[in-house]
């Protein structure tokens, strides 16, 4: 095999290699978005349930007591 050869086998691999990044770059910007929305819809439910414990722990002492 001679030098040119090598040399085209060795920019070839590199470009694939390149390309193989690009591609695995974009996968994990696209995983850390839908890990972004995720977090966001997991805390914006938790935020709710929080709401909602609350207000029913407000409202049953009173509940509680009109029924004694």
């Amino acid at each position: 095999m001679s030098e040119e050869q090598k040399a085209e086998q060795v920019e070839t691999a590199l470009a694939d290699i390149k390309r193989q990044l690009s591609a695995r770059d974009d996968r994990i910007a696209e995983l850390e978005k839908r890990l972004e929305n995720q977090e966001y819809s997991v805390r914006s439910v938790l935020d709710m349930l929080i709401d909602w414990l609350e207000t029913d722990t407000q409202a049953s002492p009173t509940s509680s007591r009109d029924a004694a």
